[in-house]
């Protein structure tokens, strides 16, 4: 379980990573929070569009910048991915 969370987190961090956040020098918590919502949100409310949703939320309304909407979808689509062999 906690590999799929550390997925999340890499993906975030070098991925999304929105904030431009040298992910070898800065912060490697930065996107901790938000990795741990995507992460319980793939058990209770899975789905493409809500975790793109997400991304899209945090981008533009907690860090204030730029929703890059299809970077987002991208990226979304990538920690969905991650949990296609837990579907029965």
């Amino acid at each position: 379980m906690t590999g799929k969370l550390d997925a999340i987190r890499t993906l975030l961090r070098y991925e999304w990573n929105p904030a431009g956040i040298d992910p070898a020098k800065d912060a490697h918590d930065r996107y901790d929070g938000y990795a741990l919502r995507l992460f319980s949100m793939m058990y209770s409310q899975p789905g493409e569009e809500r975790v793109a949703a997400y991304l899209d939320r945090m981008q533009g309304t907690d860090l204030g910048l730029p929703v890059t909407t299809e970077h987002n979808r991208a990226v979304a689509r990538r920690i969905v991915a991650l949990f296609r062999d837990d579907e029965p």
